[in-house]
């Protein structure tokens, strides 16, 4: 533990006697840490309070768990007033989910905007993972599936709330305990697919790498050497459990040598933008690049996020339609298309529900493949057609000026059947095989045991008839009406 306290006590943080969580290494000013530079911090906890509010050790900032402080007032407040007298802090936040299927919770996101205007934070952060299912928190940080997919999914999520609380945000990586078969990729390819379509920051914590990697037998400085350096905010180092099978990230321990050598390496690799202001741009121009084009280059290239891909697009949900029965016929809605087969492309609406738009409801022309019109991730407009509730299916289509179908009026309710049949015309014969009695079988009755309406043909009693006349049959007496 050498190391650590050593570090506390240059830094001037708490005594070794008292707990430190975590440490934050902040990397140069770039976009994503609010061109920001902070130094180093360390992570505010319960234990920490008295000593920080009587000795105010000498601290860069102190990281924030955003849950703890998102209420209306009380001991939480009170601290974190005190703490804003004389320090900076950043939001850390444990519950977004930005991987969770379900729509982001609009309280939640209501509650951080305002603490992120009361602290003004420069950037927030949290983790790359999923935690909740209709509408059920696990309070866990759990660790998604690698595919394309969830990857785009992931991102529209963080720009949709980067979006609304008006804050950078730096994404997580987290330790994990289980993988996926469903995966399409590496951990770092994941985190590198998901930053650079969100366009977000990274926060790179480097001891949950080493547990990953021993648990998932990987080599640690392939995560390291291979994600987009330039997109890393903030850094994180903390120590974790070591138990027979498996390392656990606690941050109960001190942290490890390892770590420590992972951290030295991360270091190096994030100092990009420092290493392209050292570059003299008068060692680059020849005839067809002069001065003041390399000059402008350079400039361009010490911008993080600049990424020449088109900028990506989001659904923007209607307000108020949340479920199924909030749609109705008629509406036109902003949707993202999340698969295409041969029968139609499945759209999001935001109603925990795929809707389906036919092919042929795609074109006023013939369409043979769906692909040809819309692909996964497009963002689209489509009109409701119909739904079905209790079946959970949502008809769209992609041409607007389609008429819903009216809705299905009810059935009207058959009449009573009458206890006794009209009697007979005169002669005892009935219209339709001008027979004696009342017709037998099944056809052209409204109901068994009442006769059929005037006008209506009785096929079996006409052939019957025929057969009975013709000697092929025996000729029934007259039962008379029924009664």
């Amino acid at each position: 533990m050498s190391s650590g306290a050593n570090l506390r006590r240059n830094r001037g943080c708490p005594s070794p006697g008292t707990r430190v969580k975590k440490f934050r290494k902040i990397m140069p000013a770039n976009a994503f840490n609010g061109f920001t530079e902070y130094g180093v911090g360390i992570g505010l906890r319960v234990p920490h309070y008295r000593h920080i509010l009587a000795k105010k050790p000498v601290v860069d900032w102190f990281e924030i768990i955003s849950e703890n402080f998102m209420v209306d007032g009380g001991r939480p407040l009170e601290v974190l007033d005190s703490i804003l007298e004389q320090y900076r802090v950043v939001q850390h936040g444990v519950a977004i989910y930005f991987g969770s299927a379900d729509k982001f919770n609009r309280e939640h996101l209501k509650r951080l905007k305002r603490l992120v205007k009361y602290t003004n934070t420069p950037w927030l952060s949290d983790h790359l993972c999923w935690g909740s299912v209709d509408g059920r928190y696990t309070h866990d940080l759990l660790p998604m599936p690698y595919t394309f997919a969830v990857a785009r999914h992931t991102a529209e999520k963080i720009r949709a709330a980067r979006d609304y609380l008006e804050v950078p945000i730096c994404v997580e990586n987290v330790s994990s305990y289980a993988e996926y078969h469903a995966s399409e990729m590496t951990e770092w390819e994941f985190l590198s697919e998901v930053v650079e379509l969100a366009d977000c920051g990274i926060l790179l914590d480097v001891n949950n790498i080493y547990v990953s990697s021993q648990n998932h037998n990987f080599d640690p400085y392939d995560y390291l050497n291979n994600v987009p350096h330039r997109r890393v905010g903030q850094i994180h180092i903390a120590g974790h459990s070591k138990y027979e099978k498996y390392l656990l990230d606690t941050h109960d321990h001190p942290v490890l040598d390892p770590v420590w050598r992972m951290y030295a390496h991360a270091v190096k690799l994030v100092g990009n933008t420092a290493t392209l202001r050292t570059l003299k741009p008068a060692q680059f121009t020849d005839d067809r690049f002069g001065l003041p084009t390399v000059t402008d280059i350079l400039r361009e290239l010490e911008k993080p996020g600049r990424d020449p891909r088109p900028a990506f697009a989001t659904a923007t949900f209607a307000e108020g339609v949340e479920t199924l029965e909030d749609l109705r016929p008629g509406m036109v809605l902003e949707g993202v298309v999340t698969n295409v087969a041969a029968f139609g492309a499945f759209v999001d609406v935001g109603v925990h529900q795929d809707g389906l738009v036919h092919v042929s409801a795609m074109s006023r022309t013939f369409v043979s493949d769906p692909r040809t019109v819309v692909k996964p991730g497009d963002v689209v407009r489509v009109k409701v057609l119909s739904i079905d509730v209790p079946r959970r299916r949502i008809s769209l289509t992609l041409r607007l000026d389609d008429e819903a179908p009216p809705p299905q009026a009810a059935k009207a309710a058959p009449p009573p059947q009458a206890a006794k049949a009209a009697p007979p015309p005169a002669g005892g014969r009935d219209r339709a095989g001008d027979r004696p009695g009342r017709s037998s079988g099944n056809f052209g009755r409204t109901g068994r045991g009442s006769p059929a309406p005037p006008g209506a043909s009785d096929p079996e009693g006409a052939l019957a008839d025929a057969l009975r006349r013709a000697g092929l049959v025996p000729k029934r007496p007259d039962t008379g009406s029924i009664g």
